[in-house]
């Protein structure tokens, strides 16, 4: 049975492996057991192995025989192409100038060290022989072709450096260096007996100067030469071109003053680039929409949705400038700086909407004009017109404002644009209408309170203001920069240096602005109104009642004022002076009104309102007793639109003017009482030595004396 089993195994093996060892195995009929047997097969395995592994050596051997033979081969090929190539562009040199051997030799040199490393030459008598040659080789090609230092190190360059065009451009070159340098040196004599100011400026250009003056001549040292920077062409004489020098003088330093102003302006724009590159896009989660941090010259303030109940109309994002970006600390500051059309600082607030819940055109035209209806003080009609806008853009795309559909909303001084779906529909051109529709969405009713809480938590933190300081700051640099007048005769461009001053000082005043709170009444008031700026808050006390907070709104002029006095209380009536002279004392150009705002928070009646406001104005006046009846009459017919009671909250607004004094309540102007010096005594009422209020006093003054307005 055992001798049956190995024979069956071992005649698998035999077909298993192909192999004859086994048939002429003369013992395969004589196993006696079982280890017998396995010895046998593993003596067969093993040479069959071993020859296999004989077969593969050969192989690979021949192979790497061939492979050798074809590096070979390829190297001799590439060092023949090397040599042609070589010849080729060298053969124009070989008619003028013998070629350098240390040219000819650096490519051979390295073929052939290359050539050596593949075939391995024993470090022996072969090695020994092809060093001998090569240095021999050398030595002869030495004799045969002398090396010459004064060809160019470069084949190119060899065989144009007697190019006519060439040198007389070298030459030229040349001349124009040393013209350069000559005017350098005389101009720098003639700095030195300058003053010292005027002399480093003149140092600061002349480094540029020369600086263009090297440039120029290494550039014709590199071409001359070739690789170092040594001139061989004579220098020209003084003689030759400092009268030429001197004529030109003076256009070169205006032609350099214009080079910096143009670099200051590129180097402002590359700074305000690079502060626009750290904005972010914005997504809205509650719709999932992602809005740009740009929207063409206004920046993302932020985003929110719209709903109705649990439904999501649209989400909404608020683009404007950098001036409101820096006023999003708070809800009422931003407000206030979004609605308040400057041209110099917020020329218009950009609203986007994109839809979520499809909408026919008249539902959606309804109520965006519902909305603004309420906040706008116009003529009902005009809001007729801006519903016909949206309505025409809805019917354009088929008349339903379905999932997608964006509408854009340009809000300004002039009213408002209206695009649907980037093609522009028109504008609603009414004045008022760009701030109600501000109103819409940053209000106290707001109807999106996401939108607004958004702003204000993105531009809170201290990351963000100094982002949002950065672009005001540059924006505003590159807006007051220099402004170009024509001389319809001589045509020169000159600076308009008053207006950059004034660009500078509003927005270092911009900057600064911050809602104020008076403490006793905690009514807060806005930085800004209608272009003037927020100046202080007080109260104004009956005995230990609180009758009304209220706050002073004027020009630049008077924080400027302000601004000259250090802080503290010395020379307290220096200061009250300078601001009863200048908030009173009123000038087109300077300031052309003062405003104050006074906010009820104790109720009184219509007449004992309008009365107490007016023994207040009458010791102050010397027009006639019937000028500040007058001015009376219009508080009283104010009150009584309101219910003849000047209740808690209830807002009064006094536009005082040259002109005289002009009444709102609530919002609703009632008229101008205009008498000549009405306005200069209303404002001495809150600001002279007997004020009425003499903690408003106190808060201009704390606001603002010791401010840096550079």
């Amino acid at each position: 049975m055992l001798f049956i089993l190995a024979h069956f195994d071992l005649s698998l093996l035999r077909l298993n492996t192909h192999h004859s060892v086994l048939y002429s195995d003369k013992r395969r009929n004589r196993i006696k057991s079982l280890d017998e047997y396995y010895h046998i097969r593993a003596k067969i395995t093993n040479d069959s192995i071993a020859e296999e592994i004989l077969e593969q050596t050969k192989l690979s051997s021949s192979v790497k025989k061939e492979s050798r033979v074809h590096v070979i081969v390829l190297v001799m090929l590439l060092l023949l192409s090397w040599l042609a190539l070589i010849l080729s562009i060298s053969t124009d040199v070989f008619d003028r100038h013998p070629i350098s051997l240390h040219t000819m030799l650096i490519p051979i040199s390295f073929v052939a060290s290359g050539i050596s490393h593949v075939i391995h030459l024993p470090v022996t008598i072969p090695r020994a022989v092809y060093h001998t040659a090569s240095s021999q080789a050398g030595k002869a090609l030495s004799l045969i072709l002398p090396y010459h230092h004064d060809v160019k190190k470069t084949a190119f360059v060899g065989k144009h450096a007697h190019d006519p065009k060439l040198t007389n451009l070298i030459n030229k070159l040349a001349a124009q260096r040393a013209n350069r340098h000559l005017a350098l040196q005389h101009h720098l004599a003639m700095a030195r007996t300058q003053d010292t100011t005027s002399s480093r400026e003149d140092n600061t250009k002349l480094k540029i100067f020369d600086s263009t003056a090297k440039g120029l001549f290494h550039l014709a040292s590199l071409v001359d030469d070739g690789s170092n920077p040594k001139l061989t062409i004579a220098a020209p004489q003084a003689d030759d071109y400092m009268m030429e020098t001197e004529m030109n003088l003076n256009d070169q330093e205006e032609a350099e003053d214009n080079v910096g102003e143009e670099q200051q302006t590129e180097q402002l724009t590359a700074d305000l680039l690079a502060a626009e590159s750290k904005l972010k896009p914005l997504q809205e989660y509650a719709t999932s929409i992602t809005f740009d941090p740009k929207l063409e010259n206004l920046y993302l303030v932020g985003v929110g949705v719209r709903k109705k109940s649990i439904v999501k109309l649209y989400a909404v994002a608020m683009y404007s400038s950098a001036t409101v970006l820096s006023n999003a600390a708070s809800s009422s500051s931003l407000h206030t700086a979004a609605r308040m059309f400057d041209p110099s600082t917020t020329p218009s607030t950009t609203f986007v909407l994109e839809m979520v819940y499809s909408v026919g055109a008249e539902k959606i035209a309804g109520a965006i004009a519902d909305s603004v209806k309420p906040r706008y003080s116009g003529s009902p009609s005009d809001i007729n017109a801006l519903e016909s806008l949206i309505v025409t853009g809805v019917n354009s795309i088929g008349g339903q404002a379905t999932k997608g559909t964006i509408f854009r909303f340009d809000c300004s001084e002039d009213g408002v644009s209206v695009s649907v779906n980037s093609q522009v529909q028109g504008s609603a051109t009414f004045d008022g209408l760009g701030s109600a529709f501000v109103d819409v969405f940053m209000d106290k009713d707001a109807v999106s309170p996401t939108l607004v809480d958004n702003c204000v938590e993105t531009w809170s933190n201290k990351d963000a203001k100094g982002l949002s300081s950065s672009l005001l700051r540059l924006s505003s640099s590159l807006s007051s920069d220099t402004v170009i007048t024509s001389d319809s005769e001589e045509g020169e461009a000159v600076e308009s240096s008053d207006d950059t001053a004034d660009m500078s000082k509003h927005a270092a005043i911009e900057s600064q602005m911050k809602p104020l709170t008076d403490y006793a009444t905690s009514v807060t008031f806005d930085p800004k109104l209608d272009g003037l700026y927020l100046i202080g808050v007080g109260v104004r006390k009956k005995s230990i009642i609180s009758v009304y907070a209220v706050s002073m709104y004027s020009s630049a002029t008077v924080i400027e004022a302000l601004s000259q006095f250090p802080r503290g209380k010395q020379q307290r009536k220096e200061k009250t002076t300078s601001l009863q002279k200048v908030a009173s004392t009123f000038d087109s150009s300077t300031t052309p009104s003062t405003t104050f705002m006074l906010e009820m928070v104790y109720s009184v009646g219509a007449e004992k309102i309008a009365g107490a406001i007016g023994e207040s104005v009458k010791p102050r006046y010397s027009g006639s007793p019937s000028d500040i009846n007058a001015l009376e009459t219009l508080i009283v017919d104010g009150v009584n639109t309101v219910g003849g009671q000047a209740s808690k909250g209830t807002v009064f607004r006094f536009d005082c003017s040259e002109e005289g004094v002009s009444v709102s309540v609530n919002g609703q102007v009632q008229g101008t009482a205009s008498f000549d010096g009405l306005g200069s005594a209303f404002v001495e009422v809150f600001v002279d030595d007997n004020a009425v209020s003499p903690t408003l006093i106190d808060s201009c003054l704390d606001t603002w004396t010791g401010v840096s307005l550079d």
